[in-house]
């Protein structure tokens, strides 16, 4: 048989080829901490986010946590602690491939706190991205709230606010970014 990966990274000539395009080591230490380790894998991948929709758009289904959320880096670290009676606090990392922690890269760095219950949630996330547009390096800054109740009769609702602070905005322009 053929596996037609046309449309997935594959081009025509390479359509019988198998494209990986991340790899992450997921594991648990003790009874209460996991790490992950990986390639193309979202700094943000353990982070718990009081959210639940599910849907086509970033958007709607981060809740709102876009960018304060880290994700679409080259290599990622990340560690989560579960305090096993609905809290759990995690942390990622995000570095570009070409120099891990390095000046003048563009990595993130993001710390998240939640609390959920089979019928409500809450989670703060807080994000530092540099970004080394043209000949400065700056440091952008989000926050992003976001929480969910979940009813009785099997309906849900969730909400999130995520707020910028851009180093590199122009100075009299809104140097915040809400979505």
């Amino acid at each position: 048989s053929e596996l037609d990966l046309n449309g997935y990274g594959a081009t025509t000539a390479d359509s019988d080829k198998l494209v990986v395009d991340g790899i992450s080591y997921t594991f648990p230490v003790g009874d209460s901490v996991t790490l992950i380790v990986g390639d193309n894998t979202d700094g943000s991948a353990l982070f718990t986010t009081a959210c639940v929709y599910g849907g086509p758009s970033n958007t709607l289904d981060d809740c709102g946590n876009v960018t304060a959320g880290i994700t679409g880096g080259g290599v990622s670290i990340g560690a989560a602690y579960d305090f096993d009676n609905g809290f759990t606090a995690a942390a990622g990392a995000q570095f570009t491939e070409s120099g891990i922690a390095t000046d003048g890269n563009d990595d993130s760095y993001a710390l998240n706190l939640a609390y959920t219950s089979d019928s409500y949630g809450v989670s703060l996330t807080y994000a530092n991205v540099e970004d080394s547009t043209g000949t400065t390096d700056d440091n952008d800054t989000y926050t992003a709230l976001n929480a969910y109740y979940s009813f009785d009769n099997g309906l849900n609702i969730s909400a999130g606010y995520e707020v910028g602070d851009l180093d590199n905005a122009v100075a009299n322009a809104d140097e915040t970014e809400a979505y």
